[in-house]
């Protein structure tokens, strides 16, 4: 009773409470998640074993991404299994409950590439809701996790992150893996070797045997409060003692058992010289202190139902044949499936709830689900009165009757303070797509139940009137069947051009949209929701857009990169010796005349005309203001040498001259306008520079000398010009 009255208080301190009035969107609005009892540790391995409140196959459906190479998966968008094998525990100990599960693919499939699931960790998202998708284990190398049947959640280092030992599933090869946490929130990958290395005496028929190892279970035995390990292997069983360092499994001193004693004699020893056959011929086992005296006992099922019995533990992890309980099965075909102990008729004596594949009345979509009730003189019976199936519920035929894949757990689901039975099935949700209930095909999740403790019976009713944010999370198992790859196209943009010049704006719109579509614009830290199909931008980003239609069905844009050009510079404009006008800029030039575009475009253009001739420049598309004129004169006025020149032009003039010179060691040059008729000074300009035009409309029609001069009086000379 210790360890169900245990249960029981921890169920009350992570009760998840929903008022049936609220609606799903309050629900979902209020919910902070699944929360993990407060020091969890110092319950041990068996809250996140059997007493945990989330129904982990939904989970695994909903959030797990397939792998890329799983071509049916990934057609489907759907997840064909793995759940059978998950766990819950709290992998990066933030106080939220998440889930692991190993995947489901074996070394054919692996190779073929094409099918397969692999392993998740479901981290729970406290602030979107959502349970994410993440690969806790540091060595990114391990893609899957070949043969993963069962895994099995518990504390082996010190640290308080829960740890998983992962048993394969009826395979010679693949071996027992160890994830364990480092302390910081990641996990290491590990393996155990097993029986890999065990000595067949001489003369064993057929030589070494291939050994199939399938599940088993993790829990003290020998009562040195550390995990040991119970290795189902069919003909074979294993138990290796837990050791408080890495690899906390002793794989090398532990005791053997063997059922077939005529073909090896003298290999079964279980650890204190005996041979225990019970122990062996089983494909699963379960460690549960069946006679509540405080040690752990074995419960073994295999394939027929004389293989399932309970191996009383006579003291310090011994086990032999002399105190073996036969567990009465209900029917004769199919596997055993799980072994879940609880006093079901609180008569101090623990019973047990279990599966068995085969079906009851034609309910093969419960692989069988009863009870073994224990009797005063500890022998046991079964009852299939107790658990009692609704007709109201929609069913499912199974591909096969093994049992096996199941997972039974307790939780009180209507806080009644009673416990009720919840269970997950390996096969519901395998088929991809909508359920199908003439066929009978199909994901059958949104009709789960679980069995409510009622009187002395459980009822069947339906689990998401107890969870209503598990009922939530059914349109969203209902988008991915439905929103299978290629439903929806990726909202197409107007344009491929993504950026734009300073100053400007870029419009941009989605031009493949349908009736009842919904668009959102993310961008930067900001977003859109007004659901609109164009919308102007000005400063460079990153963008998507996702489009959403009438079912609820969501696609994401490509991310794009809008991208502000900035002008370019203000070119100016120099003239050498050769007479070319040269760019300040090397490409993208664009010469005007007079104010009208000419042709040229190169760096350097020579005139053959005089004008005022200015450039602009265009790099990746933007166009940068108009350079200062510059006035090019073709006739000389004064030649100084080869190299050295100063012009004046027109002459005669109306109202404007254009000087321009080169002077070596003079950037700047000086004039004064003399009245020829008067010897008036009448204009004085300093400071010219080559190729600027100079105003002297407010002069008299006459004759005027022009003095050009430098400051330092070294450079003198005069033309006479005309004004009209």
């Amino acid at each position: 009773m210790k360890r169900i009255i245990l249960a029981l208080g921890i169920l009350l301190t992570t009760q998840i409470t929903f008022a049936q009035t609220q609606n799903l969107d309050s629900v979902v609005k209020n919910f902070k998640g699944y929360k993990a009892p407060n020091d969890v540790k110092k319950l041990g391995a068996t809250f996140w074993k059997r007493n945990f409140p989330l129904m982990k196959d939904l989970v695994v459906q909903t959030f797990q991404n397939p792998l890329s190479f799983s071509q049916i998966a990934t057609q489907r968008n759907c997840i064909q299994g793995g759940w059978g094998g998950s766990i819950c525990g709290d992998f990066n100990n933030d106080g939220w409950i998440d889930v692991f599960t190993p995947g489901g693919i074996d070394s054919a499939s692996y190779k073929d590439r094409n099918r397969g699931i692999g392993f998740s960790f479901l981290l729970w998202d406290s602030v979107n809701k959502v349970f994410k998708d993440t690969n806790l284990i540091k060595d990114k190398s391990i893609e899957v996790l070949i043969s993963a049947m069962k895994a099995v959640p518990v504390y082996l280092n010190s640290d308080n992150y829960v740890d998983i030992v992962i048993f394969p599933g009826d395979d010679a090869f693949a071996p027992i893996k160890l994830i364990i946490s480092d302390g910081k929130g990641g996990y290491d990958y590990s393996e155990i070797i097993t029986n890999e290395n065990d000595v067949f005496p001489p003369g064993t028929p057929n030589g070494k045997p291939t050994i199939y190892k399938g599940s088993g279970d993790i829990d003290d035995l020998n009562g040195d409060g550390l995990p040991d390990m119970y290795i189902s292997a069919n003909n074979f069983a294993y138990i290796f003692w837990g050791t408080s360092n890495f690899p906390f499994f002793d794989s090398k001193n532990h005791p053997l058992f063997v059922s077939d004693l005529n073909s090896f004699p003298t290999m079964s020893n279980n650890g204190f010289g005996e041979a225990c056959s019970s122990c062996a011929n089983s494909f699963g086992g379960v460690i549960s202190d069946v006679n509540n005296d405080g040690k752990n006992d074995l419960i073994v099922y295999g394939a027929n139902p004389t293989d399932d019995k309970i191996i009383i533990n006579q003291g310090l992890g011994r086990f032999n044949d002399k105190n073996v309980i036969n567990i009465p099965r209900y029917i004769p075909q199919g596997d055993g499936g799980d072994y879940m102990m609880m006093d079901i008729n609180s008569d101090g004596l623990n019973d047990f709830i279990t599966v068995t594949g085969g079906g009851l009345n034609g309910k093969r979509s419960y692989n069988n689900i009863y009870s073994v009730i224990q009797k005063s003189d500890h022998s046991f019976y079964y009852d299939t009165t107790i658990i009692q199936f609704s007709s109201s519920f929609k069913t499912k035929i199974l591909g096969g009757s093994g049992g096996s894949g199941t997972h039974l757990f307790s939780y009180d689901y209507n806080n009644d303070g009673k416990m009720d039975i919840g269970y997950i099935n390996s096969a519901w949700g395998d088929d991809c797509g909508m359920y199908d209930s003439v066929l009978n095909t199909g994901n059958i999740m949104p009709f789960k139940t679980v069995f409510i403790k009622e009187g002395s019976r459980f009822i069947e009713k339906d689990y998401y009137q107890y969870d209503l944010f598990a009922k939530s999370l059914l349109s969203t198992l209902k988008k991915r069947i439905i929103c299978l790859p290629g439903r929806l196209q990726k909202p197409i943009f107007n344009t491929n051009k993504f950026s734009f010049c300073t100053g400007d704006s870029l419009k941009l719109t989605i031009t493949n949209i349908n009736k009842g579509d919904s668009l959102r614009w993310f961008y930067g830290s900001k977003t859109d929701l007004s659901n609109i199909s164009s919308k102007s931008f000005t400063d460079s980003s990153k963008l998507f857009v996702t489009r959403t239609d009438s079912l609820g069905c969501l696609i994401s844009s490509d991310t794009i990169n809008l991208v502000k050009l900035p002008i370019p510079s203000n070119p100016s404009i120099v003239r050498d010796t050769a007479n070319y006008l040269i760019s300040s800029i090397s490409i993208g030039n664009t010469w005007y005349k007079d104010g009208a575009l000419i042709t040229d475009t190169t760096q350097k253009i020579k005139p053959i005309l005089p004008g005022s001739y200015t450039v602009k420049t265009t790099q990746n598309g933007c166009t940068s203001a108009t350079s200062s004129p510059y006035y090019f004169l073709v006739t000389d006025v004064i030649n100084l040498n080869s190299e050295e020149y100063i012009k004046l032009a027109p002459n005669p003039f109306i109202s404007q001259l254009n000087f321009d010179f080169v002077v070596k060691g003079y950037q700047r040059l000086n004039i004064e306008v003399i009245d020829l008729a008067t010897g008036t000074i009448v204009a004085i300009k300093q400071n010219l520079i080559p190729g600027i035009q100079i105003n002297l409309g407010q002069l008299s029609t006459g004759t005027y000398i022009i003095k050009v001069m430098s400051n330092d009086n070294k450079i003198a000379y005069q033309f006479k010009m005309l004004k009209l």
